[in-house]
């Protein structure tokens, strides 16, 4: 009598090889998610702080950015890098940068924003200040597109840093964009532009930036706020 299909070796075989292009495929698109990022040059990023920005720019040190989005996990990791890079400027004592992160959230946002995990943590890091981007209208003045994108600008107002400080998506570790935030700081008379890129998620819609909202792009939420201000 004919043993069934299923159980001969020739069926098992095939199910083995069938599971094994599946697995690769998932494999590889989760490799490819992780690795691609978002690349800063072209993107026409200010190399001048721009002109009407609400934020505020360190008159007498460097200024770091963070563009995040409150709900992307990816940037914990962002936020991990740059408490490195906040632990290596902690010896400059005549230039210490000023560090803002910058959330871009609805402009129809709720207090439960706040709640995230990410920001949770963003509102601890030491001589941090914490701003929330309505509609992301800053984040589209500084041409921030992926969460996690930093600006260093100079007490000049000249950009010398733009990009993400991660290697690929959520991966925690020391990164090269890091490690040009660090060099920087270590040495003020450095005047060309670095650039990395970005692993994260979408900041904001296009569709959600209304040009009305210019004058009300952000409000700062300090450590002890019990939510967004009206």
């Amino acid at each position: 009598m004919p043993q069934p299909f299923f159980q001969t070796k020739l069926f098992w075989n095939v199910l083995l090889a069938t599971w094994g292009l599946f697995a690769s495929a998932g494999w590889f698109w989760v490799m490819q998610y992780s690795l691609t990022g978002t690349v800063t040059v072209g993107l026409d990023v200010p190399t001048r702080w721009p002109e009407g920005s609400t934020l505020e720019k360190n008159p007498t040190g460097p200024t770091i950015l963070m563009f995040v989005h409150p709900r992307c996990p990816c940037s914990i990791a962002s936020l991990r890098e740059l408490e490195r890079v906040q632990a290596a400027a902690s010896s400059l004592k005549d230039r210490q940068p000023k560090w803002l992160i910058i959330a871009a959230v609805p402009s129809n946002a709720d207090s439960k924003w706040r709640e995230s995990r990410l920001l949770s943590q963003a509102k601890v890091l030491p001589n941090t200040e914490v701003v929330w981007d309505l509609a992301g209208v800053e984040a589209q003045r500084y041409k921030a597109i992926t969460s996690g994108d930093v600006r260093f600008y100079n007490e000049h107002g000249q950009l010398l840093f733009s990009g993400g400080i991660t290697t690929s998506r959520g991966h925690e570790g020391a990164s090269k964009g890091g490690d040009q935030l660090i060099a920087l700081l270590s040495d003020g008379n450095r005047s060309m532009v670095t650039t990395a890129p970005v692993f994260g998620c979408q900041l904001y819609q296009i569709s959600d930036v209304a040009p009305n909202q210019s004058l009300k792009a952000h409000e700062v939420a300090s450590k002890h706020e019990e939510g967004l201000n009206p």
